[in-house]
This record gives C-alpha cells, structure tokens and sequence, in this order.
C-alpha cells in the first residue's frame, strides 16, 4: 500500500526508482540518496521516452546517480556511496511570478488585497493518485499556500480516495469530473467544470496533461472567467493522435501563459510558440 511505501521510504538510506518524478521528489524531499532507472518504450514499458529527460534535469541539479541501463547499476551503486548530491528545494517562483504578474495588470481585482487569497484551480486529466503529476501538483499547493494562495483540485473520478481525503483536511476543496473522452459526455464535462470555475471565482486556472485535447479545459476556464488559463506540458506524446491535430489551432488561442516540464515536452505542445520549462517543480 501506499502508506506501507511511504513507512519503508522513511527508514532508507537510499531509493533505487524508475524515473518518476513523484516518487524521486518525495524521496528527494526525505534527504535520501537516489538511484534512478529510466522506463523505456523500447521495452514496452512506457509510451515514450521521457522519463530520460527528467532524470537528466534532476542530474543536470546534481539531486540524484542516473542509471540508464540496469547492466550500469553496479558502477552507480559505487558512485552513490562517495559522492554528496545537492539539497532538494521546491521551486514555484515561475508560478508566483505569473500571480505577481496578474496582480500587476489587475490592480482592482481581489487578488491585488493581500488580505484575500489567490484562488488557482489545478485541473487534472489523469488520475489523483500518490505519484508522477499528483506528487508534484502537491508539493506545489504546499508552497504556495505559503504566499496566500487557495489551491484547489479538479480531478477524475476513480482517484486515489484516501488522498483525495489527506488533501482536502490541507484545507483544498477536490472537485470530481467524468471522462470527456465520449462524445455524448463533452458537453456535459466542459458545462461542469466551466461551472466549478465561475462559482468558485478563480484568479487562474492550472491544467495539466500532454497534448491540445487540453483545449476542452482551457475553454471551461475561459468560459467561467478565469483570467489566467495556464497550460502545462509534462510528456511528449498522447494517445489521441487524430484528436489531437484536429485540435491543435483551437488550442494555440486558447491559453494565456504556456509551461512545460522539459524542451521537449513544450516544443511537442506548443510548437513554436514561447513557453517555460519548470523543471518538474524543483530547483538548488
């Protein structure tokens, strides 16, 4: 389980992990040293490669020993024993930056009292569970709850519910959504959510995934009057191809600010248009 994981990751002195980033950063978050192995299409084992270019990043910020092969394991459990890797910081400064910035160019709105928090809905399109984007969304509400910020959560329904019940006595309000992919539920999927954003009254709108079916999201938020629509990035491939070149223009008008876990995964989103690379919320 779960909580099993989370009782032996406490006592380790070292994390031997696919390249994951939730898994590393709460390792990572732990003081432990980290060995990480990538998972590769070649072997089936994911539907593309990405997971090298995290733990690049995370190499590139000395945080852990990369193993890219398990034949290589040996030499990076050698190399683990006598080297010091760097402290993990969380990083939100992008994100407080655009805040900063919508504050600036709203100065009568809510958000520019201080004495009021900024409300920011992450919408989610895959599922709410303890890894990968879930763990990184998390380690962002906890900082930025820091800066008067109100984080909530719009996720799929069949989420992991004793995080969804951990979060919400953090003080987050989780919305849950039915699947968007049927045709017949669309309408009815971009209604709901456009609704959780009016009614809620949310300075910003966060959605993450990996390809322009994101358009149907960010339409929701503009449609309940989000003033900032942030699209975000984190892989370099999606399963609904067809959908998402028809897709792809709509999508472009569609967002006020652009971010991406890696080059790649913002040049395969967002084309030629600017973004920033967040590294996966983690900065030294």
């Amino acid at each position: 389980t779960s909580e099993e994981f989370a009782a032996k990751l406490n006592t380790c002195d070292l994390l031997i992990t696919h390249g994951g980033t939730g898994v590393i950063v709460g390792a990572l978050k732990l003081g432990k040293k980290v060995i990480a192995v990538p998972r590769l299409k070649k072997y089936g084992e994911h539907v593309a490669d990405h997971q090298i270019q995290l733990i690049d990043q995370f190499r590139d910020l000395n945080l852990l020993e990369p193993c890219y092969s398990t034949k290589d394991l040996p030499s990076a459990l050698q190399n683990v024993q006598t080297k010091s890797y760097g402290r993990y910081v969380s990083n939100t400064s992008r994100i407080l930056k655009t805040i900063e910035q919508f504050i600036g160019e709203n100065p009568n709105s809510k958000a520019a009292n201080m004495q009021n928090n900024i409300k920011i809905l992450m919408v989610m399109t895959s599922k709410f569970h303890r890894s990968g984007i879930t763990m990184v969304l998390l380690n962002y509400r906890n900082e930025l709850e820091k800066k008067k910020c109100q984080i909530d959560f719009a996720v799929p329904k069949h989420s992991d519910e004793s995080l969804i019940r951990q979060t919400e006595k953090k003080g987050s309000r989780i919305f849950l959504l039915s699947k968007k992919m049927r045709v017949f539920l669309t309408p009815l999927y971009l209604y709901k959510l456009s609704t959780i954003v009016k009614r809620g009254n949310y300075d910003i709108v966060h959605v993450h995934g990996s390809s322009s079916l994101l358009y149907i999201e960010l339409l929701a938020a503009k449609l309940g009057g989000a003033k900032i629509r942030i699209a975000h990035s984190h892989s370099t491939t999606t399963n609904h191809k067809i959908l998402n070149k028809l897709l792809r223009k709509k999508f472009s008008n569609s967002y006020t600010t652009a971010f991406a876990c890696s080059k790649d995964a913002g040049e395969w989103l967002f084309n030629n248009k600017k973004f920033t690379i967040i590294n996966n919320g983690i900065n030294t």
